[in-house]
């Protein structure tokens, strides 16, 4: 039974159609629909089968190359909750080989300020998955880049991986976490992790106005959210506690999805300034709709505890530096 819900922030128009799935690169649309499913019995091939059934991805053979952005922010292991699970992205992957069968797909990952990416391919010991797909991984950094002009709030040319130029689809793939400098991260701020820069924390100042350059930038036509052990609390996006959800999320624009998991978690969508502004200068539409086979539903049996009375203190402070 698929249940299709009506979002708090939605308009006035109740009206639900299926989405075409968008599988040629420069055919993004504008979707305000999510989809979740839940994880049953540690089941996570089928779960992200039926993820992908509840939003009617189309097999197609003329794809040939698939850019997945994961996230590795920290050298920490996938029960913290804080960085991509080869497991479940491994289930994503084969999904991805079914449906489009001729593709070759490259995980992509930069360098971080405290980071370097091979070295977290080799902890979390994805080379199996070049061994066992047929998958590359890439590190970004160390990869081509081209320029682009955006006209964007920071930037009015940056640099992005030529990879993703080339790429029939992109593909982001994010952990749902707390973010004791955004809020929350999830879709939006996974693509922060493309800039070119290695040491990106200068630019936490001006991030969200980053996050939305970066998301013009870097159109995204797929997000599949890791929601299954995600991350409460403070101290995220690395340090905080683990929190199992057990759910699979999906959509085509990373604004409505990421304002429905900011609800999910117990955030008011606006109150996470990234989200608000990247719905404000056109990146996507914060309302949504939301698709799901769970049955009763219950947003609100989800938050996320986070101490939003010192994040406000916080940001109080970085403000007046």
């Amino acid at each position: 039974m698929i249940i299709v819900l009506k979002a708090l922030l939605l308009d006035s128009n109740p009206s639900y159609h299926h989405a075409e799935s968008i599988l040629v690169k420069g055919s993004l649309m504008i979707n305000d629909l999510v989809y979740s499913t839940q994880i049953e019995n540690s089941d996570y091939l089928k779960s992200m089968k039926n993820l992908f059934a509840l939003m009617d991805i189309k097999e197609n053979e003329e794809i040939k190359k698939i850019s997945i952005k994961i996230n590795l922010c920290d050298y920490r292991m996938p029960e913290s909750g804080a960085v991509t699970d080869p497991i479940i992205l491994e289930t994503l992957i084969r999904n991805i080989e079914y449906k489009f069968p001729n593709a070759l797909i490259f995980i992509t990952e930069s360098d971080a300020s405290g980071t370097k990416v091979e070295t977290l391919f080799d902890v979390l010991d994805l080379h199996r998955l070049e061994e066992n797909h047929n998958c590359k991984l890439v590190n970004l950094t160390r990869s081509d880049w081209i320029k682009k002009t955006i006209n964007g709030r920071i930037f009015k040319e940056i640099y992005i991986p030529k990879l993703y130029e080339e790429s029939d689809l992109i593909i982001n793939h994010p952990k749902m976490k707390t973010h004791s400098l955004t809020k929350m991260t999830c879709c939006l701020k996974n693509i922060f992790g493309c800039m070119k820069d290695k040491y990106k924390v200068k630019y936490h100042d001006v991030i969200d106005d980053v996050i939305v350059d970066l998301n013009k930038a870097i159109k995204v036509d797929l997000c599949f959210v890791d929601a299954n052990i995600c991350h409460e609390g403070f101290n995220g996006p690395t340090y905080g506690t683990p929190k199992r959800c057990g759910l699979m999320i999906g959509g085509y624009n990373g604004v409505s999805v990421d304002s429905f998991c900011a609800n999910l978690m117990g955030f008011q969508s606006n109150s996470v300034s990234h989200i608000k502004k990247c719905n404000k200068y056109g990146v996507g539409n914060i309302n949504y709709r939301l698709v799901t086979d769970i049955s009763q539903f219950d947003i609100n049996s989800y938050s996320f505890k986070f101490d939003s009375f010192r994040y406000s203190l916080m940001n109080i402070f970085r403000d007046a530096l």
